[in-house]
């Protein structure tokens, strides 16, 4: 997934890490939980080849803005993922 999320938006727009997986598993709300990857898409056009590639692979997304969310609304309840 990861692989192919670099084609896409380019590898520095991919982040992986665990220090970036702590980074992006809240907000302001202190609800936790681990995302798959963050993907940082630089266009619309990357946006939208995100959200299909999503789509085809039945991988749920989160939108995420500054992360300021009051709530647990940008982070990820589920994994990434595909189940089958």
């Amino acid at each position: 997934m990861i692989g192919e999320l670099a084609k896409l938006v380019g590898k520095e727009n991919v982040l992986s890490s665990a220090m970036h997986f702590k980074l992006y598993e809240y907000d302001a709300s202190l609800n936790r939980s681990k995302p798959d990857c963050i993907v940082l898409p630089t266009s619309t056009e990357q946006v939208s080849k995100v959200v299909k590639f999503a789509h085809d692979n039945r991988i749920p997304i989160i939108a995420r803005g500054t992360g300021t969310n009051l709530s647990g609304g940008s982070v990820p309840a589920e994994g990434g993922y595909p189940s089958s």
